[in-house]
């Protein structure tokens, strides 16, 4: 698998199958795709968040905002629910942005560098290119001390530009997490759909409807 595979099916794996009475060993490759996706996620907060210049004054202008309670805890409770649901909002539209404001950036430098092979580029364009370069820098600083707070590794230095590394460490760490088959005394539970049934009844009987 390369990289570029990884990063577009993150919980790819390779499974070696029975040989039987082949003399090579089959390979199943898997993409990784869910049967099931879970509950939401549960919220944290992002280092990267703080890098934009008009997150402290959005988060002051909804904690200010009033609620209704019978106590000062009541009221805590309310904001922070109501900040915690913002949040995410935001989190979601910031990140749209990001991702198309990242293609456009790349594309301009492409374009450009394109055009500097064959001819001189104005003094325009050479600013063009500068503050492309410079937002695009910035952009992947925030992106890199995202995916370095996900992995949670210490062994490289925040600053570098390990953004493909920390991607890779998040991956990975996901496909631990993951069960692949169980053993039961009926055979073996295979298949992300039948180990979500065999879970799923298992704990209805353990726990009851």
């Amino acid at each position: 698998m390369t990289t570029e595979w990884e990063f577009k099916y993150t919980l790819v794996t390779v499974h070696a199958l029975d040989r039987g009475v082949s003399d090579h060993t089959p390979l199943l490759l898997d993409t990784g795709t869910p049967a099931f996706v879970g509950i939401a996620k549960p919220f944290k907060m992002e280092l990267s968040w703080f890098y934009h210049e008009d997150f402290y004054d959005r988060v002051v202008e909804i904690w200010n905002k009033p609620v209704r309670g019978q106590n000062s805890a009541q009221r805590w409770i309310k904001k922070i629910g109501a900040l915690r649901k913002y949040l995410r909002g935001w989190a979601s539209h910031t990140n749209g942005v990001y991702k198309q404001q990242k293609t456009t950036l790349q594309s301009t430098i492409n374009n450009l560098d394109i055009v500097a092979e064959n001819r001189d580029l104005s003094e325009d364009e050479r600013s063009q290119l500068d503050q492309a370069r410079s937002d695009l820098t910035k952009l992947l600083r925030e992106e890199e001390l995202k995916f370095h707070q996900r992995a949670k590794v210490t062994d490289v230095l925040l600053g570098d530009n390990n953004t493909r590394y920390f991607q890779m460490v998040v991956n990975g760490k996901q496909r631990k997490k993951r069960i692949f088959s169980l053993d039961h005394e009926d055979g073996k539970i295979e298949g992300q759909a039948n180990l979500k049934n065999y879970i799923t009844r298992f704990y209805k009987d353990l726990f009851g409807p």
